[in-house]
């Protein structure tokens, strides 16, 4: 599982192993959200929350947001 970023205390993945809808996951110590990468207008989704409050789900979609490009070039790298 590469650790893509780290950022602010959380860790985002991509499982080598994992599949498709390209996705990422995004977690810290105390939680984990599961990002679709791209949904339907283009823009990451949470699919799976566990462990987080609202605002911290949000901030996992924002850092997604944030690294949507190379998160997407990570995922076709890794999965082709």
């Amino acid at each position: 599982m590469p650790t893509i970023i780290r950022e602010n205390g959380w860790s985002v993945h991509i499982y080598t192993d994992d599949h498709v809808p390209p996705h990422v996951h995004v977690t810290r110590p105390d939680g984990y959200a599961k990002v679709h990468l791209a949904s339907d207008d283009g823009a990451p989704e949470i699919v799976k929350i566990r462990g987080l409050s609202d605002h911290e789900a949000w901030r996992a979609l924002a850092i997604v947001y944030k690294h949507q490009q190379r998160l997407l070039h990570e995922w076709r790298n890794i999965h082709g």
